[in-house]
């Protein structure tokens, strides 16, 4: 009898286990659900109205002189056109709700494509699918298609999302660093992300963009998204690589088990993100980085920067450059000078040298790329000091908040110009090492090295000819220019994507692993 009950409760338990039976006809309406409800299928078609609708806004708001019988004319056809338009959302939809909802709702990284509703909700209901490597065999019915056809089902959007992410990587990785596809992923998140109203704080010459425009400058990319997503996947990948592809989807559709109670998962996973929301979060400690400070970091270190200088500088370097070979040439020419015209001279020299001399305090073996912060050698020796002593705890311990972003965000804004020179540092050896000999940074790295120690060069070999310090400033900008811009051709250009991903990855490890000094 024991025997028999154990194999009736597994008989039951199974069927319990085993959720609704989708067919081809259910997948057919869920994919029609799953386009109706996309971003571009919803948003799109509310473009020229959202457009309209803002500039008759503004029309009314530089109109306010116009008479009270023209306003109401104005707003009957208004309510006219209204009711005889089709009603898209019972929502008041404008260009600012609509960006809203794009930006915090509808189009973050993991929704790229747009297609979920709820991408949250989606995407911890997939990461919460338990891993049983297959259903349970019975004498009636397919089991194995069963599972399959739900998985498909329910996971459409996030198979889809994952085969865009193949996509963007195998054009990035295999096609050509100017692929379409990952460029335009990103200008998306750039348009929507960018924080305009941060930017005008710092740059008041950056223009205001209204609302309206960024919406239409985001589905516009979106759509451009979209065409060559599917570009990749039917034309710019081979047939055998779809093989593979298509595998790995249903065996993943195969060894997961689909919920049985789709409606409580998803109640569980709302009361969770209550749970959360309710919690107190603790305010940041002091020191504590965010996106505002850091970009505030990174304005005043390129504004106080030794190129920013010598460019404000730069009519009075020609002036003085084209009065040196002036009084050069006459001094050939004259070849004789009484003692008091040497003296007004050195000492007008030194004048100038000091003035120009001043710009190479910027410039030190630890600050190589004159960052303008640390703004002195001793403090950029000093930061390199610090940034030895940081002790490592593997991560933070808090549980509250979000630690691990106030600890990578805190590090990059103390670290960032050690960050920037190690990368440099890196970019010089390898260009050196792996590429050539004669490869122009490291060259021009040592020769502004060089043009700095210049004066100790001549201390120790007097025959070594003096060079003015106008001269000097000018040919160590040059030499610092073009290293730069060689950097930034070696970072961008010389190395591979995977060579980046390591890179990125090595600079986020440090930053997790070490504990930063909060001042």
């Amino acid at each position: 009898m024991g025997k028999q009950s154990d194999r009736a409760a597994k008989k039951s338990s199974q069927k319990e286990d085993e959720p609704v039976v989708c067919d081809s006809a259910g997948l057919l309406v869920s994919a029609k659900q799953l386009a109706l409800g996309s971003v571009l299928v919803k948003v799109a078609p509310m473009l020229p109205r959202l457009i309209k609708e803002e500039s008759k806004v503004t029309e009314k708001k530089e109109g306010k002189e116009q008479s009270n019988e023209n306003e109401e004319k104005n707003t009957e056809n208004q309510e006219e056109s209204d009711a005889k338009a089709p009603k898209v959302d019972e929502k008041p939809q404008n260009a600012t709700s609509v960006f809203d909802d794009l930006l915090f709702k509808r189009l973050p990284f993991f929704n790229a494509l747009g297609l979920d509703e709820e991408p949250d909700e989606a995407w911890a209901l997939f990461k919460s699918l338990e891993v049983d490597f297959g259903p349970h065999k019975r004498k009636k019915g397919n089991a194995a298609m069963e599972r399959i056809m739900v998985n498909i089902e329910r996971n459409a959007s996030q198979y889809i999302n994952i085969v865009f992410v193949l996509m963007c990587m195998n054009a990035l990785v295999f096609r050509s660093y100017f692929a379409c596809l990952p460029w335009l992923v990103g200008y998306q998140m750039l348009s929507l992300n960018l924080p305009m109203d941060l930017i005008r704080e710092n740059l008041p010459q950056v223009p205001e963009v209204e609302r309206k425009f960024r919406v239409a400058a985001t589905m516009a990319i979106h759509a451009l998204v979209w065409f060559f997503f599917l570009y990749e996947v039917l034309f710019a990948t081979y047939f055998l690589a779809k093989i593979p592809l298509i595998g790995l989807l249903v065996a993943h559709s195969y060894v997961v088990a689909p919920e049985v109670n789709l409606e409580a998962a998803r109640k569980a996973i709302a009361d969770k993100k209550t749970v959360e929301g309710d919690e107190e979060v603790k305010p940041l400690a002091q020191g504590v980085a965010d996106v505002r400070s850091i970009f505030a970091v990174t304005k005043q270190m390129i504004m106080s920067s030794f190129l920013v200088k010598l460019s404000n500088v730069f009519p009075d370097l020609i002036k003085e450059l084209k009065a040196l070979q002036a009084s050069t040439s006459a001094k050939a020419e004259e070849k004789t000078e009484t003692a008091e015209e040497k003296k007004e001279t050195d000492g007008e020299d030194k004048k100038t040298g000091s003035t120009f001399e001043s710009l190479l305090g910027a410039l030190s073996i630890y600050n190589v790329l004159g960052l303008g912060l640390p703004a002195t050698k001793e403090a950029a020796k000093e930061s390199w000091k610090n940034l030895k002593a940081l002790q490592l705890d593997f991560g933070p311990k808090a549980k509250k908040g979000s630690p691990v972003k106030e600890r990578l965000m805190t590090n990059f804004e103390t670290n960032m110009p050690q960050y920037l020179h190690i990368v440099f540092a890196l970019m010089c050896l390898r260009s050196f090492l792996f590429r050539s000999w004669f490869a122009s940074l490291p060259w021009l790295m040592f020769y502004q090295t060089l043009c700095l120690h210049l004066p100790l060069i001549r201390a120790k070999i007097p025959q070594v000819p003096a060079v003015p310090s106008v001269l000097m400033v000018a040919i160590t900008g040059a030499f610092h220019a073009f290293a730069w811009l060689f950097f930034v051709y070696e970072a961008t250009f010389m190395t591979h994507i995977m060579e980046k991903v390591l890179l990125t990855g090595l600079i986020f490890a440090h930053a997790y692993v070490v504990s930063p000094v909060l001042n």
